[in-house]
């Protein structure tokens, strides 16, 4: 089976790179060579789709519509209850996804899937994304947004990995002593 998975590429210099799958925050690698790093990914990759639920498979295929912004960030959240207020500034990478029968797009920071919310058009992005930012940093008490910005520019790739499919089948074998209890209440012919 063959999956392709959007990839985020950063680069912070010359000879370094980190690169990382939006959707799966643990698929993650950083180094000097991209190939060895793509190498890697894939991989993981492979590991991770084998040991997943067959149920769960078709979340591993990227949108056929998907694009990488940078949105700059510059709002107050504010709390009228208790007070509370928040200077969030920062350039936060945003992808966009959209599937053909869907009449939304899907934006996910790169950093931060949980933060993934549905706008009608690539053009309300800079306001649903202050808007997300607001509720969520006063819900979970996020003071700054130092860990989702960026200070270089990300891009956008495809991860092709091909792979074999998740299985419906048990992963392990029957027990040894298992099959023996099975064979002497088998009725004798």
């Amino acid at each position: 089976m063959e999956l392709k998975l959007p990839l985020v590429i950063e680069r912070s210099g010359a000879h370094f790179a980190r690169c990382w799958l939006p959707h799966w925050p643990s698929i993650t690698a950083e180094g000097p060579s991209l190939s060895e790093l793509r190498d890697d990914l894939t991989l993981m990759v492979m590991l991770g789709f084998e040991r997943e639920a067959v149920g769960e498979a078709w979340r591993w295929q990227m949108a056929p519509h998907v694009r990488l912004k940078h949105v700059n960030v510059d709002t107050v959240a504010r709390d009228q209850s208790d007070g509370r207020s928040y200077a969030l500034k920062g350039r936060v990478p945003v992808l966009l996804e959209k599937w053909p029968d869907d009449e939304f797009w899907v934006a996910t920071p790169t950093k931060a899937k949980e933060l993934a919310f549905a706008i009608a058009t690539p053009g309300d992005l800079d306001e649903g994304l202050a808007h997300r930012l607001r509720t969520w940093c006063l819900d979970k008490r996020v003071e700054r947004l130092d860990e989702w910005c960026c200070e270089h520019d990300q891009r956008l790739d495809v991860l092709e990995v091909d792979t074999d499919a998740p299985t419906i089948l048990p992963r392990h074998s029957v027990p040894l002593r298992m099959r023996k209890r099975r064979a002497k209440n088998a009725p004798k012919e």
